[in-house]
């Protein structure tokens, strides 16, 4: 008989599932580009793309920073396979191998590939992706109410060993509201709450 105290069936590595976890034990293939791109609507540089299913979140969650006196910025939404091996090509030279892997940039290891990772800031420019953006009011905010439009922090502080990826105050990935709830109240990696790692 099924038990209600089954834990439910994430789908983690279908690469359309809003779970869909990408790591380095979990590479995306570097031909997958998601089928549902669409113009990220917010203040961005232009071109920016993210997946259809979160735009409604990502404007309204914008929206209501900006109520509270907060201009958020996307940096990057989706970026391509070949978009992550210029990047990484890059943070190597800059930063050395090292440095560079536990950079959230590792071609079909990022999960801006999946069009649902998006790194944020403030309409300034101030702290751009950097750790002191963990000091802002932006992050503030963002730490208090993202997760009730569907994001959560996906790179928190002392998680490299989980997800081989750096505190990354900026980084936020949707999984959807009801879940983002249930990750951030957790207080676990997404990795860990699949996983049980």
């Amino acid at each position: 008989a099924f038990s209600m105290l089954e834990e439910p069936v994430y789908d983690t590595e279908s690469n359309n599932s809003l779970y869909r976890i990408a790591d380095y034990d979990h590479p995306l293939d570097d031909s997958y580009i998601p089928a549902d791109l669409v113009n990220a609507g917010v203040n961005c540089k232009e071109g920016s793309e993210i997946r259809a299913c979160m735009k409604d979140d990502l404007i309204n969650m914008f929206d209501a920073a900006s109520k509270d006196g907060i201009e958020l910025y996307l940096v990057s939404g989706y970026r391509s396979y070949g978009e992550q091996q210029k990047l990484y090509a890059y943070y190597v030279k800059e930063y050395g191998e090292e440095v560079a892997h536990a950079m959230d940039a590792y071609p079909g290891v990022s999960e801006h590939m999946l069009g649902l990772s998006v790194d944020l800031g403030n309409a300034d420019h101030k702290y751009e992706l950097e750790d002191a953006f963990a000091n802002t009011e932006a992050y503030r905010w963002l730490m208090e109410y993202a997760k009730e439009y569907g994001f959560i922090l996906r790179y928190p502080e002392n998680s490299e060993a989980v997800n081989g990826i750096a505190y990354s105050p900026w980084s936020f990935r949707y999984v959807g509201k009801e879940m983002a709830i249930k990750i951030m109240e957790s207080g676990k990696t997404m990795e860990e709450y699949f996983y049980g790692t």
